[in-house]
């Protein structure tokens, strides 16, 4: 008889003498066949890396049990079973982590052979943020508590840590506000701050908002816009006194971009100042191109900015008689401690939007840039 396609089979043969008369002798043969050879591995399994995708990544996992992680074996004997001693992840942060696992091939008689390989739940993608509150260009007195509003979500961990942070765009120092847990609603996913500014001992000014989320993974955002343009708010200290001044600058080149050529002298009035009680200042500003048919009238201010030797504000008015342009002044007064000895002015109108300038004598430089145009006649002072 043939063996069979089990293990350890076995041959019986019989064998038969006969002689001229035909007398004959038999006897029987048995022929045991064992199979002690491991199945042999001719693809060794792979290790494999998926990023997280937030359901623990099960699909990516079975697929790759299933085909026992790539994994080749052939038996000389018989046929090949898989088998696997999968428990479950070692959980790093969130829903990541990695599992090395035995991939054993098995034959008919019990040989095995085995080959290893790590299946790993990676995460490295950061957390989405977006700044909601408060509105871009926020004017609030230094002495108030404002909400700083965010929201985060995470394609696989858990947001651990969240920074706000606070930088004066005229160069003053940057200041940190590490967000306590309590201000963190994880199931919402919502940063809520109420920030003192008084507590950060952040004097007037404007400053630029940053919102920093940390994932337990380590991977962090830093948004610094909202609605699409860099955040920043603006302080002022009702108490801290007022700017006046009035003269002429020779603008500059390229100062009117629709058209750049005309150089001039530009003469200027203003004065800025908060009265007692109030939270928007009040005043008055006229600034006049002659060169350039610009004749420029405030007629509302929105805040007003006294730091050192420089002052800012910003307001709307008419440019010749007609509505709808913005400004932002900027005043140096060189007398003031720190101020040089010069007095500079900036002024920057737009229509519509601030990105459509008509008339800047520093086109192109931040708003919160020091002023660099001197004086060619007349005074700026800042009042305490």
């Amino acid at each position: 008889s043939k063996p069979g396609s089990s293990c350890n089979n076995i041959i019986t043969r019989t064998y038969k003498a006969t002689d001229a008369c035909g007398n004959f002798e038999t006897c029987t043969q048995v022929i045991t066949v064992n199979d002690t050879n491991a199945p042999s591995i001719d693809t060794a399994a792979a290790d494999k890396t998926v990023e997280c995708d937030g359901s623990g990544n099960m699909a990516d996992l079975t697929a790759w049990l299933n085909s026992n992680g790539g994994a080749m074996a052939t038996d000389t004997c018989g046929d090949v079973t898989w088998s696997n001693n999968y428990t479950g992840l070692s959980d790093l942060c969130g829903a990541t982590g990695s599992a090395t696992v035995t991939f054993t091939a098995k034959d008919d008689c019990g040989n095995m052979a085995t080959t290893m390989a790590t299946f790993t739940i990676k995460d490295t993608t950061v957390p989405v943020v977006t700044m909601m509150a408060p509105a871009l260009g926020d004017v609030h007195s230094i002495f108030d508590v404002v909400n700083f509003i965010g929201t985060f979500s995470d394609n696989c961990s858990s947001t651990v840590g969240a920074v706000w942070t606070f930088t004066n765009t005229s160069g003053g120092a940057t200041v940190n506000y590490p967000v306590p847990l309590t201000h963190i609603n994880y199931m919402t996913g919502t940063i809520t701050s109420p920030i003192a500014w008084t507590d950060l001992a952040l004097g007037p000014g404007v400053y630029s908002v940053k919102l920093t989320v940390m994932d337990e993974c380590g991977n962090a955002t830093e948004q610094t816009k909202i609605d699409g343009l860099d955040h920043f708010v603006v302080r002022y200290d009702p108490t801290a006194g007022f700017v006046t001044g009035g003269g002429w600058i020779m603008s500059p080149a390229g100062a009117m971009p629709s058209a750049p050529t005309l150089t001039g002298k530009a003469t200027f009035g203003f004065v800025c100042k908060y009265k007692p009680g109030k939270t928007v200042p009040e005043g008055n500003t006229e600034f006049q191109f002659h060169a350039g048919n610009l004749n420029f009238k405030a007629s509302a201010f929105e805040w007003l900015v006294v730091s050192g030797a420089k002052a800012q504000f910003k307001g709307e008015g008419k440019v010749n008689g007609v509505v709808g342009y913005g400004f932002i002044l900027t005043a140096w007064d060189g007398q003031v401690s720190g101020g040089g000895g010069k007095d500079k002015f900036r002024i920057k109108i737009w229509q519509g939007t601030p990105s459509n300038v008509i008339y800047d004598n520093m086109l192109n430089l931040p708003d919160s840039a020091d002023p660099t145009t001197v004086l060619g006649g007349g005074s700026i002072v800042i009042h305490k």
